[in-house]
C-alpha cells in the first residue's frame, strides 16, 4: 500500500532524473500490511470494533503470493523516500475518505 502523493512523488523524481528510453523502475514503501491489519487500522479510525474472523485454511490460488516486498533501491539512490509507510498510508486514506462521508 502506498500513499498516492508517494507514488506521484516517486514517478516525478524518475522523470526528472533519468534520461533513458527505456527502465523499469519499482514505486513502493519499505513496508507492508496484511488484511487483518488493514480491518483492524479502518476499525480504529472508525471507531467500531467487531470480532475478525477468517474463512479458515489459506484460500488463495496455486502460486500465489502471500507476502511481497518491493526493492526500491534504485529510486532511493535517486533521493526519493516515501513519506509514509504501508500501515500511515492506509490509516490516512480511511481518514481522507471518513473527513469526505
Amino acid at each position: 500500500m502506498i500513499w498516492i502523493d508517494d507514488l506521484v512523488d516517486g514517478v516525478m523524481t524518475m522523470l526528472e532524473k533519468t534520461n533513458e528510453d527505456y527502465n523499469c523502475y519499482l514505486v513502493g514503501v519499505d513496508s507492508n500490511v496484511t488484511v487483518g491489519q488493514i480491518a483492524q487500522i479502518v476499525m480504529d479510525e472508525v471507531g467500531v470494533h467487531v470480532p475478525i474472523h477468517y474463512g479458515g485454511r489459506y484460500s488463495g490460488w496455486k502460486g500465489d503470493v502471500r507476502q511481497y516486498r518491493y526493492d526500491v533501491s534504485q529510486l532511493r539512490l535517486m533521493g526519493w523516500t516515501p513519506k509514509y509507510s504501508a500501515e500511515q498510508a492506509v490509516r490516512k486514506a480511511v481518514q481522507v475518505n471518513m473527513n469526505n462521508l
